[in-house]
């Protein structure tokens, strides 16, 4: 039970790093040096990496085309392990559709 429920978190991460948006990021880049934006208040979830210099904000973001593989082996994977694979596809169905991308946007 545990673990399907780490699958479908796992699944719905995923998703998030694919068809979400790194808006958030780009107002950290464009940010003024003197009053960045809260970060509590951004979604940097896509975001690996950030540096502070002294020309402004270095961000680097997640590979979305990985996260893309990554959710295709993972289908694949089910497909072999299930014939019909339609649990791993409610799964990601389900996950897509609890993902709140924040700008009013549903899968």
């Amino acid at each position: 039970m545990e673990n399907i429920r780490l699958k479908d978190a796992a699944v719905q991460a995923l998703l998030h790093l694919v068809l979400g948006s790194a808006g958030d990021a780009v107002k950290l880049i464009c940010s003024d040096d003197d009053s960045p934006p809260p970060t509590e208040e951004l979604d940097l979830f896509h975001v690996t990496e950030i540096k502070h210099q002294k020309g402004g904000w270095e961000v680097k973001l997640t590979d979305r085309l990985a996260a893309i593989r990554l959710l295709l082996e993972l289908s694949k994977e089910a497909e072999d392990q299930n014939s019909g694979a339609s649990g791993f596809y409610e799964a990601l169905k389900n996950a897509a559709d609890s993902i709140d991308f924040g700008d009013g946007d549903e899968v």
